[in-house]
């Protein structure tokens, strides 16, 4: 896990300006497959440099964005200056620093495929969301949750 940090905390400085279609099109699908639902306070898990956050929070009243690169967040925290976000550097394997059933939704987009323990995820999600909330998955990468086939999943619940 320590290699992969490093890699996304060197990759962080070029990360929005370098060319990614996978990332690209994540952004244009979140927004169009969220855009119709209401949601209040979000929980972005593996957020990045902010490229999804920057519109959760035009919809969101709040917003805690959980990374595990602290380069990654240090450009989310300089683009996105808002009361209403607040950053958090936390391998998502673990257990999160927020408070259980907060959240009413969790969206999470490119990360499964660093996760090692995907129940962890799940069970976590349960926690961390308010009855009746929602989540929203895209895994597009090669990952374990695809079978390394880099088919797109999306899923709410």
């Amino acid at each position: 896990m320590n290699k992969i940090i490093d890699n996304y905390n060197a990759w962080a400085n070029r990360y929005d300006e370098a060319p990614n279609p996978t990332s690209d099109l994540d952004k244009i699908v979140l927004r169009q497959s969220l855009s119709s639902i209401d949601f209040f306070k979000v929980l972005e898990l593996g957020c990045g440099t902010g490229k999804n956050t920057e519109w959760l929070i035009t919809k969101a009243d709040s917003l805690i964005g959980l990374d595990f690169s602290k380069n990654m967040l240090d450009i989310a925290k300089n683009k996105i200056q808002s009361d209403k976000v607040a950053f958090i550097e936390t391998d998502l394997n673990e257990d999160w620093p927020v408070k259980s059933e907060s959240f009413d939704l969790a969206v999470i987009s490119l990360t499964l495929e660093h996760i090692k323990k995907l129940d962890h995820i799940f069970i976590s999600l349960s926690e961390k969301l308010k009855k009746g909330g929602k989540w929203k998955i895209r895994a597009s990468h090669w990952s374990p949750v695809t079978g390394g086939s880099g088919t797109s999943q999306s899923s709410m619940e």
